[in-house]
């Protein structure tokens, strides 16, 4: 198994407090050594747009946030749990047209959230009927 880091998982460790940076890292850890730990508590994101979004829990709260293709996981994002699964939702992988090479993608807001329903009021007009 290929383990790959983007540049936005160093950039989200520098954001988390000390203790938390080594849970993160000692999470990546375990996921490379051994990904059947229990702690890890991994699985595939749901209801999102990327299909291959997968979370890994490094604390209570704290949780990784990797792509896994076969043969190779890049791991993207470590943060507390909502704004993790967040970042997740408004991204996508997708692989560039002309290199090949795997780009992530910022998705617009309306790709996001989900359409909301429209409420159409009912006609005024009561419903006739029919004779039985």
């Amino acid at each position: 198994m290929n383990f790959y880091f983007d540049e936005d998982f160093v950039k989200s460790l520098r954001k988390l407090s000390g203790h938390e940076q080594k849970a993160a890292k000692v999470a990546v850890m375990d996921l490379q050594l051994d990904r059947k730990k229990p702690g890890l508590q991994w699985h595939r994101l749901t209801n999102i747009k990327e299909a291959n979004f997968w979370s890994a829990r490094a604390s209570q709260d704290l949780r990784l946030i990797f792509h896994q293709l076969p043969g190779s996981i890049l791991i993207l994002h470590a943060g507390h749990h909502d704004p993790a699964y967040k970042w997740a939702a408004q991204r996508k992988v997708e692989t560039h047209p002309a290199t090949g090479a795997l780009q992530i993608i910022v998705l617009p807001p309306e790709l996001i959230e989900p359409a909301k329903p429209v409420v159409v009021p009912p006609d005024k007009k009561p419903l006739k009927r029919c004779p039985l």
